[in-house]
């Protein structure tokens, strides 16, 4: 019955597998886990949950079946008091696919300690929604990821408006901020990850093929054209006759003539 309800729910057999031999889920007989499996899909879907998001959810949290109805409603109304919508609360759960296994009050020390960061509490919301892997963020990890970006001149005032318009920074290696701030600031563009933070989301490989690319027609990047650096690439080719990969390879050609 497990078996055949998990497949008619379009459950993929490795799925099924994983259920089965999941640490959390080892000590229930297949009647129970069926038991659990229909009440917490049934919870998820009068919540709001498509079906398909339902799938996309469990199958990627396959522990989600070892909690309780009580235990996820608990969750899911204590995002509910911090300000979310029952819509932003779904697209946060989809998101995150440890989002039930965070203890209500360990995400309320991270709050706390983003307070104590400089971070405004809308601010806060804000961060968590657009890029909620930050409640998996080791607070010092945050700090240390601030003081680098810090160290190339920006006030701390300045370091929290960066993360709160582009939260997803927080994920990116210490050596990959570094890499993105230091080109910036080697052609010029010094300001740029502050002003504009999103274009940090762009590779610095084609930034740099595209910045070669102007050069060499006698085009300036500077402060009042470095968009030019950031058009999607469909604008860009239909412009400037190349696509990433053509500008990414003759970036490399480049390259192995200089060597």
């Amino acid at each position: 019955m497990l078996e055949q309800y998990c497949l008619n729910y379009e459950y993929s057999l490795e799925t099924i597998n994983k259920m089965r031999a999941s640490y959390a889920l080892h000590y229930y007989k297949d009647g129970l886990l069926l038991s659990k499996i229909e009440s917490i899909n049934s919870f998820l879907l009068d919540y709001g949950l498509t079906r398909e998001q339902v799938l996309q959810v469990t199958s990627n949290y396959i522990s989600i079946y070892s909690f309780s109805v009580e235990y996820l409603k608990d969750k899911l109304d204590y995002f509910l008091s911090l300000g979310y919508s029952k819509k932003e609360i779904i697209k946060i759960i989809k998101s995150l696919k440890q989002f039930f296994s965070y203890k209500n009050s360990s995400i309320n020390t991270k709050i706390n300690d983003l307070i104590a960061l400089g971070f405004k509490e809308q601010d806060i919301k804000s961060i968590i929604l657009l890029f909620p892997a930050v409640l998996c963020l080791n607070i010092e990890t945050i700090k240390e990821k601030m003081s680098i970006i810090e160290s190339f001149g920006y006030t701390h005032e300045e370091v929290i408006l960066m993360i709160t318009k582009l939260p997803a920074i927080l994920g990116y290696s210490i050596e990959n901020i570094t890499e993105k701030i230091e080109f910036y600031n080697s052609i010029g563009l010094h300001r740029l990850p502050f002003v504009d933070s999103k274009q940090l989301m762009q590779s610095v490989k084609l930034s740099h093929a595209r910045f070669i690319f102007f050069k060499n027609r006698g085009i300036a990047i500077d402060g009042s054209n470095y968009k030019l650096l950031f058009y999607d690439q469909k604008y860009f080719k239909s412009h400037y006759g190349k696509t990433n990969k053509q500008l990414l390879e003759e970036l490399e050609d480049k390259k192995e003539v200089t060597l």
